[in-house]
């Protein structure tokens, strides 16, 4: 699986725009944020390749009796 996520680059800080698997749509929404972000700084799009296997790390839940958050062992 590939994700593309989007930053604003801002005085030497990333902060994040977006994320999204697809290309085209990451293209589009690069350009909507550069035009949203003040003069003299960037968007910054990192393409991520995620193994197919995902594993989870970290299940966090909510029930009546409150929440939840279980570290789920690495195999």
């Amino acid at each position: 699986m590939i994700i593309y996520i989007g930053f604003i680059k801002e005085q030497g800080k990333l902060l994040p725009e977006f994320v999204t698997d697809n290309l085209k749509l990451a293209k589009h929404k690069a350009v909507r944020a550069v035009d949203d972000a003040l003069p003299n700084n960037s968007v910054h799009v990192f393409k991520v390749c995620l193994d197919v296997k995902v594993v989870p790390l970290i299940v966090a839940s909510w029930t009546p009796e409150g929440e939840h958050v279980t570290e789920v062992p690495e195999p």
